[in-house]
């Protein structure tokens, strides 16, 4: 260094004249060079590795967090892809929150996330431009909410099951585990080649991918990933009558009934009953329920048509009196018995009928030829009875010839 360098260098100048006397002694600009090129080799990595395997087992890391574990805890993935189906829950059981304290940084590809919120738009990624291929969570995880094992049944309603193995009706596993946690996802565009990115908005995950910073979501004590059990196991152990629940089909309510407390306010239930009177009863049981009652009503609905029930619709109709019910024209009448002459044509005589007179010992005294005369009992002399027109006849005979005859000489 020269002696006017070296005055320069220590003269009581202000700073900018001392950058600007240095830069024109040719001595600041290596010292520029060789800092940015150290600066170039050693970028530093704000964020983790891209998809690497963190050993976390079957875990979805979720796109959009959630208070509320109604939907998810035990409910099957859907046919297709990572999402819960909310209308399918394969198992149910006790839930216990077990609590812990944990830190997590991740970056997962999109493909492995569970999106639940829209599938069109800037949401669901579906716009024109940059689009979301990876997601960074920083978190700080709290607990985690579980099916307990002890008591963890099948809910065969669901229908996932079916000859032992997976109905195709839902996707192959079931959430177990919901995690919860606070911290924020950082949405991110992986650069490929020589793509070109604001150096603002470019991060760099370990391993050396560069990827463009999108949008930053912060969440607080919610969960955000949830845990997968495989389904097929648990239909290996089903009986047939265990996978499938009967097709049931319920009944339309049909009596609505409407209270009105002091305040105003509306309180109302329904019920599906088979007649107006039960319906009456049961309404005006849970009417003594509602506190400060003011009024209510009854609705009965019943083949197409409703109406507004009352007190005598309570009243139990009386039975009806069994003889009271049969009509005058069926009840049966004895036939009398029948006349012996009801079968006869008219004016026929009813003479044959009757027996014929049994003669004395003196009227069956007959003469005998040759003048001898005998005595013939009475039961001998009466005629038969299909010979009662003979008699006249044979007597007139016998009478002619005992006339006829000679009197015996005595």
């Amino acid at each position: 260094m020269t002696t006017e360098m070296r005055r320069a260098a220590l003269a009581p100048w202000s700073m900018r004249d001392r950058i600007v006397r240095l830069l024109a002694a040719g001595l600041l600009a290596p010292c520029l060079l060789a800092l940015s090129a150290c600066g170039a080799a050693k970028t530093p990595s704000d964020l983790a590795a891209a998809d690497a395997d963190l050993g976390l087992g079957d875990v979805v890391m979720m796109t959009w967090t959630t208070r509320e574990a109604a939907g998810l805890l035990g409910h099957a993935l859907s046919a297709e892809g990572l999402s819960i189906d909310p209308h399918r829950r394969a198992m149910i059981g006790a839930e216990r929150f077990v609590p812990t304290d944990q830190t997590l940084s991740i970056v997962v590809s999109r493909d492995f996330t569970a999106s639940v919120g829209a599938k069109y738009g800037p949401v669901g990624g579906k716009a024109e431009g940059a689009s979301t291929t990876h997601v960074a969570y920083e978190v700080r995880i709290t607990g985690y909410l579980e099916l307990g094992p002890t008591d963890l049944k099948y809910r065969a309603e669901s229908a996932c099951c079916a000859g032992g193995t997976l109905s195709g009706s839902c996707g192959g596993y079931y959430v177990m585990r919901l995690i919860r946690g606070s911290g924020k996802a950082e949405y991110l565009q992986k650069l490929k080649g020589s793509a070109s990115a604001s150096a603002m908005d470019v991060v760099h995950a370990s391993g050396g991918a560069a990827f463009r910073k999108l949008s930053t979501s912060h969440f607080e004590d919610t969960y955000f990933a949830y845990e997968l059990a495989p389904l097929d196991s648990v239909c290996a152990l089903l009986t047939p009558e265990e996978e499938m629940a009967p097709m049931q089909v319920a009944a339309k309510d049909n009596c609505y009934f409407t209270a009105y407390r002091e305040s105003g306010e509306r309180v109302t239930e329904s019920w599906h009953l088979p007649d107006a009177r039960l319906c009456w009863t049961v309404a005006e049981l849970h009417s003594h329920g509602v506190e400060a009652l003011l009024e209510f009503n009854v609705r009965f609905a019943s083949a197409g048509s409703s109406r507004i029930l009352s007190a005598a619709d309570a009243v139990k109709p009386a039975e009806p009196d069994p003889a009271a019910a049969v009509p005058p024209s069926a009840v049966a009448v004895a036939p009398a018995p029948a006349s012996p002459d009801a079968a006869k044509p008219p004016g026929a005589s009813t003479a044959a009928k009757q027996p014929a007179p049994v003669p004395s010992l003196a009227a069956a005294r007959v003469q005998i030829e040759g003048g001898s005369s005998a005595e013939v009992p009475a039961d001998r002399a009466q005629a038969p009875a299909g010979a009662a027109s003979a008699p006249s006849s044979a007597a007139g005979g016998s009478s002619a010839r005992a006339s006829a005859a000679p009197k015996a000489k005595p």
